[in-house]
C-alpha cells in the first residue's frame, strides 16, 4: 500500500511542480496582463473538460467488469463522442467568452484551444484501467511526461516573444503528450464500439458526475472568472497565481488519497465492516493532509510566493494564506466524497458542492461594489465549510455508516484550527516589508496544529496493526 502510494505520491507531486515551475518561469519573463490572458486560457480549457465530463476514468475503476475488452472500447467510444462535443462547444463559447474579457483581438488563441479536447478524445483507458489493478506507474508516466513537455515550450516561447503565446502553446503540447503517452503505455490495442446498454449504465454513473463536474469548474474557477471580467487581466493574474499556488497542494492531496483508496473501497463496498475500517483510516489521513496544507500557507505561504513570483504581484500577499487555507477545508471532502463514489452515491459530490457554487453571486456583489479580493476568499471558506458538514452528512444519511458519527468531533477540531489561521492571517496580513512574522500567536496556533496531527499520526500507525480486512471477496 504504501509503496503504491509513494508512487501516486511522486508522480502528482512532479506533474505539479513542473507545472507550477512553468507558470513562475512564463510569469517572471511576461508582464501581469499578458499573464492575465494566459490564465483565462487555464479557464477556458477547464470550462470544456467541466461541460463534457462523464467520470470515464473513475467508472472503468469502479465497475467489476472493468477487465472486459468490449465495456473498454464502448467507454472509449463515448470518450470520443464527448470530445466532438466538446470542441464544437469550445467553438461556439470562444466568441461571447473573449468578449467578457475583452480580450475579443485575440479570439484566434481561444479557438486554438479547441485541440485539447479533440485530441483527448483519443486517449487510452488503459492508464485507469490498470488502477483497479493496482498498477500506478503506467498512469504516473502519463502524468509526468505532459507538464514536463508543457514547461520546455513554455519556457521557450516565453523567452522568445515575451507574451500570452507561451500559455498558449505551453498547454497545446501538454495535453497532446499526455494522450499519445496513454497509448504508448497501454497493453491492449485502441479499440472503439458502440452498444447503447453500455452507454446508458455510463451515462447513469456518470450523470450526477457531469453535474459535479461543472460545479468543480465553478468551485475552482468562479470567483477567478468574476476577477477576470469584473475587474481585469492584471488582477486575474495576481489571484490567479494565489489561487494555483494554493490549489496544487489541495489537488495534490485530493488525487493522490482518491487514487490509492478508491479502488480499496470499492472492493469492499459489500462489505460493512472493511469498508467502515477503510474509509476511518482514509478519513484520518484526510485530516493530516488538511492541517498540513493549512500550516504549510499559514506559516509559509505568503513568503513562498513573493519568492517564486516577484514583487510584481504583491497584490496577493494578503490573500494567500486565506487562499491556502480555503483550499486545505476543501481538502476535507475528499475522504466522504471517494466513499460516495465507492458506493456508487455519486449524487453526493453534487451537494457538497453547492454550497460554494450559491456563494458566488455573493463574491460578484462583492467584487462590483468594491473589488475587494479578501472579501471573495471570506465568503469562499464558509461556503467550503457548508461543504464539508453536507459531504459528512450526505455519506452518512445514503451510506447508512455507523462510524461516521465517531469522526464528527475530528472534524469539528481540524476546521476550529483552521479558522484560528484565516482570523489571524487576514487580520495580520503580511506585507512585503513584513513577510514573514513567527510570534506567539502564531506559534501557539501551530503548535496546536502540530498536536492535533501527531494524535492522527499515531491513530494511523496503530490502525496499521489492526487485523486485515481488506482481503474480503
Amino acid at each position: 500500500m504504501y509503496r503504491s502510494a509513494s508512487l501516486i505520491f511522486a508522480s502528482n507531486s512532479f506533474a505539479l511542480v513542473l507545472s507550477f515551475l512553468r507558470n513562475i518561469l512564463i510569469a517572471r519573463m511576461i508582464d501581469s496582463d499578458n499573464f492575465g490572458i494566459g490564465a483565462s486560457f487555464a479557464l477556458a480549457l477547464a470550462a470544456i473538460e467541466a461541460g463534457t465530463n462523464v467520470g470515464l476514468d473513475r467508472y472503468i475503476v469502479q465497475n467489476d467488469d472493468n477487465e472486459d475488452p468490449q465495456l473498454q472500447a464502448n467507454l472509449q467510444g463515448v470518450q470520443i463522442l464527448r470530445g466532438i462535443a466538446g470542441t464544437i462547444a469550445g467553438l461556439c463559447l470562444s466568441i461571447p467568452y473573449a468578449a467578457y474579457l475583452n480580450n475579443q483581438d485575440y479570439l484566434w488563441a481561444y479557438q486554438m484551444l479547441c485541440l485539447v479536447p479533440l485530441s483527448r478524445a483519443f486517449l487510452h483507458l488503459d492508464i485507469y484501467r490498470f488502477e483497479r489493478r493496482r498498477r500506478f506507474l503506467p498512469g504516473a508516466v502519463s502524468t509526468t511526461l505532459g507538464p514536463l513537455i508543457g514547461l520546455t515550450v513554455g519556457a521557450v516561447i516565453a523567452f522568445t516573444v515575451r507574451d500570452f503565446r507561451a500559455m498558449l502553446f505551453a498547454v497545446l503540447g501538454q495535453h497532446l503528450v499526455f494522450v499519445v503517452s496513454s497509448h504508448v503505455v497501454s497493453e491492449r490495442r485502441f479499440e472503439v464500439t458502440f452498444d447503447r446498454w453500455v452507454w446508458s449504465r455510463a451515462a447513469q454513473f456518470g450523470a450526477p458526475l457531469w453535474v459535479n463536474s461543472l460545479l468543480i469548474f465553478a468551485v475552482h474557477n468562479g470567483e477567478s472568472l468574476l476577477v477576470g471580467g469584473l475587474v481585469g487581466m492584471g488582477t486575474l493574474a495576481v489571484y490567479y497565481n494565489a489561487l494555483l499556488m494554493t490549489l496544487n497542494a489541495s489537488f495534490l492531496a485530493d488525487t493522490t488519497l482518491r487514487t490509492l483508496s478508491l479502488p480499496r473501497l470499492a472492493d469492499l463496498k459489500s462489505n460493512p465492516t472493511g469498508f467502515n475500517y477503510a474509509y476511518a483510516s482514509l478519513l484520518r489521513w484526510n485530516y493530516v493532509a488538511t492541517l498540513v496544507i493549512a500550516g504549510g500557507s499559514y506559516l509559509v505561504g505568503a513568503w513562498l510566493y513573493l519568492t517564486l513570483f516577484g514583487e510584481h504581484y504583491s497584490a496577493g500577499l494578503a490573500i494567500l494564506a486565506p487562499l491556502g487555507i480555503a483550499s486545505a477545508i476543501k481538502t476535507l471532502k475528499v475522504a466522504p466524497n471517494t466513499a460516495a463514489i465507492a458506493l456508487g452515491q455519486t449524487g453526493n459530490l453534487v451537494l457538497t458542492n453547492l454550497p460554494r457554487v450559491l456563494s458566488l453571486p455573493i463574491s460578484a456583489i462583492l467584487l462590483h461594489f468594491n473589488q475587494e479580493l479578501s472579501w471573495v476568499v471570506l465568503v469562499v471558506i464558509i461556503a467550503e465549510m457548508i461543504g464539508v458538514l453536507v459531504a459528512n452528512i450526505a455519506l452518512a444519511r445514503r451510506a447508512s455508516l455507523s462510524s461516521i458519527k465517531i469522526h464528527a468531533k475530528e472534524t469539528i477540531w481540524v476546521l476550529a484550527i483552521c479558522t484560528a489561521m484565516y482570523v489571524d492571517s487576514t487580520f495580520r496580513a503580511p506585507t512585503e516589508d513584513k513577510v514573514f512574522q513567527l510570534d506567539r500567536i502564531k506559534l501557539s496556533i501551530l503548535l496546536l496544529a502540530v498536536a492535533k496531527l501527531s494524535v492522527l499520526f499515531l491513530k494511523s500507525k496503530s490502525s496499521d496493526t489492526e487485523p486485515n480486512v481488506g482481503d474480503h471477496t
